[in-house]
């Protein structure tokens, strides 16, 4: 957290708030990934892992991994998979 993770954390909250996940997707703090020099880390549910995160990174981060998750019902509707994101 001390590099930067609580900003990545609100950036994530933020963007998940922004595209109607945030009940959806869980963020998730982590112990040690082993990787604390390059943090923050972040885990994707695919388990793709991203170093030295940096919060403008976070929308198309989401966007790229959360993108085929949504499935449009109609205008107002959206069908969502539960994800967990994991930072550490």
């Amino acid at each position: 957290m001390k590099r930067g993770g609580t900003g990545v954390c609100r950036a994530l909250e933020s963007a998940l708030s922004d595209r109607s996940l945030s009940n959806e997707v869980t963020i998730k703090g982590t112990g040690c990934m082993k990787n604390c020099k390059a943090g923050p880390n972040l885990v994707m549910p695919d388990k793709t892992r991203y170093s030295r995160i940096q919060e403008k990174q976070v929308p198309a981060l989401l966007d790229k991994h959360f993108a085929d998750k949504i499935v449009e019902k109609s205008e107002n509707q959206r069908e969502v998979v539960i994800s967990t994101v994991s930072i550490g």
